[in-house]
């Protein structure tokens, strides 16, 4: 093998604990490991709130995976909707 190791830093791991990551790598410090994650949290603050619909509208009509919250490939209005039914609550 090459030798290479990648670094992960400042990672949101969504659905993960620690011990699922393995093979080489280096910590760079910053990750986050979650078993379960808010997709409604854009900005990644722990809270859905105002900063959260301007980033999902912003990326309206896109393919933006980090803005597209129910995954079908476009932002749009299920998303806004799965938003607005997380609204302060999801965790």
């Amino acid at each position: 093998m090459g030798g290479a190791r990648p670094i992960i830093k400042t990672t949101l791991f969504c659905g993960n604990i620690e011990e699922h990551t393995y093979g080489l790598y280096t910590d760079g410090g910053g990750n986050e490991f979650n078993e379960t994650c808010c997709q409604s949290d854009i900005d990644g603050n722990s809270y859905v709130g105002v900063n959260d619909i301007l980033n999902l509208v912003s990326f309206w009509d896109t393919d933006n995976v980090n803005v597209d919250i129910n995954n079908d490939g476009i932002v749009g209005t299920d998303d806004l909707l799965q938003l607005i039914a997380d609204w302060e609550t999801c965790t």
